[in-house]
């Protein structure tokens, strides 16, 4: 990736894992439809499927194994399932990769909706240098209970930060690069009561 990129973790409604959408812009200068042809393979190697399909009038590529299971709802009969490993598209000059239907559906309709759009995500940065190599943003309100569950420690964290952690809302990261050899970054806390 050598242009501007995103890295999105979307929550499960349903409280499972969550999905992932990674953006990224095409470069002129890199064959892309090689990379994109060495991950359809490395997936294929792994055992599934290659398909493409229409989403949301955007032609995506989606890795897939079939499974049976039982429908308990008729009976226990014998149904088919498609699991999906990831999902990959264009959109102009961005390539698109997500871990779900859902998720890829979701960055497909993000035109209105998105992260860069969102009145939060625009307070977030407003306090951060403009010149800098990137954002990291997390809207801790949604990816709390998340983050707890991966690491553990982040209980410990928040007991001791329990006045911070208990109004964050957001964190913003971002680097400003290096000066006299030492790395420079900006941190943005956005609190408020809950």
């Amino acid at each position: 990736v050598q242009g501007d990129f995103s890295l999105a973790l979307l929550p499960n409604p349903d409280g499972g894992e969550p999905d992932w959408v990674f953006v990224a812009e095409r470069a002129e200068d890199v064959n892309v439809e090689e990379i994109v042809n060495r991950f359809d393979e490395l997936a294929r190697q792994q055992g599934y499927s290659i398909g493409n399909l229409p989403l949301m009038d955007t032609q995506v590529t989606a890795w897939t194994k079939l499974q049976t299971s039982k429908d308990i709802k008729n009976n226990g009969v014998a149904r088919l399932d498609a699991l999906v490993k990831g999902v990959h598209t264009q959109v102009g000059n961005y390539q698109i990769f997500a871990t779900s239907i859902e998720a890829m559906g979701k960055a497909l309709e993000a035109d209105n909706s998105s992260l860069g759009a969102s009145n939060k995500f625009s307070r977030a940065i407003s306090a951060l240098p403009a010149d800098n190599d990137g954002y990291f943003y997390l809207d801790w309100q949604g990816a709390e209970s998340w983050v707890e569950s991966k690491f553990p420690i982040m209980r410990v964290v928040e007991v001791a930060g329990k006045p911070l952690f208990d109004n964050l809302r957001s964190l913003t990261f971002s680097s400003e690069g290096a000066e006299n050899g030492i790395r420079r970054a900006t941190i943005f806390f956005n609190l408020g009561v809950r």
